[in-house]
């Protein structure tokens, strides 16, 4: 098992939730309650989605130094172990 980092974004939105997205991971997306829960189901969803990619693909070749034009409040770099 490795651990790549993928990066996301957060922010608060105005109905008392926050939301992660990833510029590098298409498809994540998680919403919280809070900060800690938001990064916490991101992680799950990005291990989903990449289990998914490399059932598809067959390999263990995951692109992860995509450049990120990022326009919310937090960015936050996330562990996900695959």
């Amino acid at each position: 098992m490795k651990t790549i980092i993928i990066p996301i974004t957060i922010t608060y939105l105005p109905e008392g939730f926050f939301l992660a997205t990833s510029d590098v991971l298409p498809g994540l997306i998680a919403q919280g309650s809070s900060i800690d829960e938001t990064i916490e189901i991101a992680e799950d969803v990005a291990r989903h989605l990449i289990s998914i990619e490399l059932e598809e693909k067959g390999n263990n070749n995951i692109e992860t130094d995509h450049e990120s034009q990022y326009l919310l409040d937090i960015h936050v770099p996330i562990p996900v172990s695959v």
